[in-house]
């Protein structure tokens, strides 16, 4: 009676698929995406699309994490060679000084350049 109609019910067939699953990975301590690979089952290209952008989303992350260390020690570094605490944060107030170095050198280069082209 229900087991026949558990049977039918495609949501509840999956449901009971994934359970089996699950427990047999349990039993052979291997998690669902291990028990998928050593399975010779042939994923629709969807899902063969959606495997290949996550190990391409996995390596960009893998860079971008060490990108971001590299930056933050070579804000420590810049911030400890300015002669401030060395936190990444005390880099930001020495990158805005320097940058403010440069505009006003900008202008005064300018203002040089139009005095020089009024004599």
């Amino acid at each position: 009676g229900n087991d026949q109609k558990e049977s039918t019910d495609p949501r509840s067939a999956m449901l009971n698929a994934i359970k089996n699953r699950n427990a047999e990975n349990k039993e052979k301590n291997q998690s669902p995406l291990e028990s998928k690979k050593s399975a010779d089952t042939s994923f629709t290209p969807g899902v063969q699309r959606l495997e290949e952008f996550m190990k391409g989303a996995n390596s960009t992350l893998s860079n971008l994490e060490k990108h971001r260390d590299d930056t933050l020690q070579a804000c420590k570094d810049l911030a400890c060679f300015c002669g401030e605490e060395g936190e990444e944060r005390a880099a930001v107030s020495v990158l805005g000084v320097l940058a403010e170095f440069v505009l006003n050198l900008e202008a005064a280069v300018k203002k040089n350049e139009i005095k020089k082209e009024n004599e």
